[in-house]
Order: structure tokens, then sequence, then C-alpha cells
């Protein structure tokens, strides 16, 4: 995406989203939650769990699986992601990968509300430079709001 001299709107993209972002929590969005509640729905590429304790190529397969499935979609309808895992403690972590029409690359809320040694926080990550999803590029992040 470039203007007509040649230069990106990519950090021009990227302020405007962390300013939607700013102006939901601002206006009474009420939390992270709220926040992420509000994103427009995508088709789902599903639900994968990390496990770690599965053998290293169980989980390796099935993300690289559904990894290559935003991978496909981002060019047409898009797509979520959901990716389950656990902190050494066992506190879950739920990560919601998205692609597709309005989404810059990538985009990534994270949930970590759950997270007892971690600032229980929603996160939301955008990764505009991104040319396959399991592989973020260019990303910067904001802490939406406390859970």
């Amino acid at each position: 995406m470039t203007w007509s001299d040649g230069r990106s709107r990519r950090p021009l993209a990227a302020a405007c989203g962390m300013a939607c972002l700013v102006l939901l929590a601002a206006c009474g969005a009420g939390d992270g939650e709220d926040v992420f509640a509000a994103r427009d729905p995508l088709p789902t590429c599903g639900e994968v769990t990390a496990r770690p304790d599965l053998g290293e190529d169980e989980p390796e397969a099935e993300l690289a699986e559904a990894f290559a499935c935003l991978d496909a979609a981002a060019s047409g309808a898009g797509a979520e992601l959901v990716v389950r895992s656990l902190t050494v403690e066992g506190d879950p972590i739920v990560e919601y990968h998205r692609v597709g029409p309005g989404i810059d690359g990538l985009e990534v809320y994270v949930d970590g509300t759950q997270d007892t040694y971690g600032e229980q926080i929603w996160t939301y990550r955008s990764c505009p430079d991104t040319v396959t999803a399991s592989e973020p590029l260019g990303c910067w992040e904001s802490g939406l709001v406390e859970g």
C-alpha cells in the first residue's frame, strides 16, 4: 500500500489503528474484553492448543496447518485462529490471530487476564510487514486495558 509518490501508507495505518484502540478504551469500552468483542467477525481457522506435554512434532504440525489456513484466507474473506497455551505455572494465555479485509498484515489479540504472575491485561499487536502468519514481522504492541 503506497501513496502516489511511492511512500508507504503502513505507518499511517498503524497510527490509525492505535488511535482507534485508544478511543475505544477512552470512550467507555470497559475493559480489553469489550474492545476485543467489538472486533469485526471473521471465518475461523479453528483452535489450536500448544501443549508442551505432546511430542514436539505434533503441535508443530497442527500449528503449521492452522497458520497455513490463515495465509490462504489473507487475500480473501480473511480468518481468525485461536491459539491456546499455558504459562509455566499452568495459567491459560489465549491468542487470536487475524488476517483479512481491513487488516494490514496480521493482528493478534492476546488475553492474558488469567495469567496470575503476568500483567493480567489484554494486548493487541499489529504486524503490517507480515508475509506469513506463522512469522509476524514489523509488529508494534499496545496494552488495551486491564481485564
